[in-house]
């Protein structure tokens, strides 16, 4: 003999036939809605379960929220960091307590003289191009900048820049009058002073207001002193300068940057052992320029003055390839490796090459990749427009009108890019 039970769970209806024999005589009627509890209870861990499981499978294809990024924990900040953000620190503190003029003076000298003295191998040791020397000289960082384009070192400088205080007393008070002063800059010999005539050492405020908005909005506890930079120079009239500033920034303690290299007599972009060629007609400013673009305007100027120009082979690199060499996400497959929150911030002032870089790093995946899994791209990019460079190519139509709208529309909301120079769009909507 069986009993017919009938059941709901929520709006279902369930019916079930009972054999007699497996039914208690003494067990009371309210034990079984216990039994009934425990079922949705388990329904309930099951489907906890697997809504927990498609969060986890939508953020390994990419598609991460803000609010899961940010549970991954900050990276660890090194010795040389912490000596830095103690200088900083210690100006700020310095500069809301003054109280005289003298107070200022002494302000402005732990500022200007004791931020970044040399170590002890001191000024007059030789300097030594790290290039010719055993080793790896490219260190593995979570935060990483890439100056493509780097000239004399300005953008280097201006990065360093942007991590420097000035003072400003809270209070203007009668004996302090209107003593104060705006942060310094950093100069290619490794001293902090005032900027010289422009020519020289010139500053790019713009930028360095950009770096500072990027990574405080990235992480309000770092500086410049977290991160990495690595800069790419072709010409190599400018080898010796970029060196000099490399060398003189290792040998400080601390250091304005985690780690600098140079990898000159390279450019981003074009094919294996490209041509460069040089622009003589700048060559007074002590700062010769060059383009890959044998028609770009200054290479126009300096053949009308001087008859010719100057061509030589250089190597070439990519974005996708400095990613992996310098970003540690991958290079080290230990379980303390950051997978998420790193971020890389690239600055391309390259003379044209511009559209043959942004396109490779689009092709290769890498880039929009990275932001996707939850880390940070900021890109400051100078556009060149084909009047300036004497030609418009395949590779810059390309750009305009298929990856630059792929950027902004696949590679989710970490990567942000700050054009200057627009020329491809209307007036009204630049």
């Amino acid at each position: 003999m069986a009993i017919e039970a009938v059941y709901f769970d929520g709006d279902q209806r369930y019916s079930i036939s009972i054999p007699q024999s497996l039914i208690p005589l003494n067990k009371p009627v309210r034990e079984r809605s216990h039994k009934i509890g425990y079922k949705r209870v388990t329904c309930l861990i099951l489907l906890g379960t697997t809504v927990l499981y498609q969060i986890i499978s939508l953020c390994s294809k990419g598609v991460a929220s803000k609010a899961i990024r940010g549970l991954s924990k900050r990276q660890e900040l090194s010795q040389n960091a912490r000596k830095v953000k103690f200088w900083r620190s210690k100006v700020l503190d310095e500069c809301a307590s003054a109280k005289t003029e003298e107070d200022m003076a002494d302000i402005l000298k732990l500022a200007r003289d004791e931020a970044f003295p040399f170590s002890s191998y001191g000024l007059e040791q030789k300097i030594i191009d790290p290039d010719y020397l055993p080793g790896n000289h490219i260190e593995r960082c979570p935060y990483v900048m890439i100056d493509l384009g780097s000239g004399v070192g300005n953008s280097v400088t201006d990065f360093i820049d942007s991590g420097l205080v000035g003072c400003e007393p809270r209070k203007q008070l009668e004996n302090i009058g209107t003593q104060r002063f705006d942060p310094l800059h950093f100069h290619a010999d490794g001293k902090l002073r005032y900027l010289v005539e422009i020519g020289k050492d010139e500053s790019n405020e713009e930028f360095k207001r950009w770096v500072n908005d990027k990574i405080q909005n990235f992480d309000t506890s770092l500086g410049p002193e977290d991160y990495c930079v690595y800069g790419v120079e072709g010409n190599p009239l400018l080898k010796h300068k970029l060196k000099t500033l490399e060398n003189n920034v290792a040998r400080m303690d601390p250091s304005p940057l985690q780690h600098l290299h140079f990898l000159t007599r390279t450019v981003a972009g074009g094919d294996h052992r490209q041509s460069i060629f040089i622009d003589h007609a700048h060559e007074r400013e002590n700062s010769p320029g060059s383009s890959l673009f044998f028609n770009h305007e200054n290479l126009r100027e300096s053949r009308d003055t001087y008859g010719d120009i100057v061509e030589y082979k250089v190597d070439t690199t990519s974005i996708s390839t400095l990613m992996e060499q310098t970003l540690s996400r991958y290079h080290d497959r230990s379980d303390s490796t950051q997978m998420t929150r790193n971020h890389l911030i690239i600055h391309i002032d390259v003379e044209g090459s511009e559209f043959d870089i942004l396109n490779e790093a689009k092709n290769s995946g890498l880039l929009c990749n990275f932001a996707l899994e939850g880390n940070y791209v900021d890109i400051f990019v100078q556009y060149h427009s084909p009047e300036f460079l004497g030609i418009e190519t395949a590779a810059m139509l390309q750009y305009i009108h298929e990856i630059r709208p792929y950027f902004e529309s696949q590679c989710g909301d970490t990567l942000k890019m700050y054009e200057r120079n627009l020329y491809f769009l209307p007036p009204g909507s630049r």
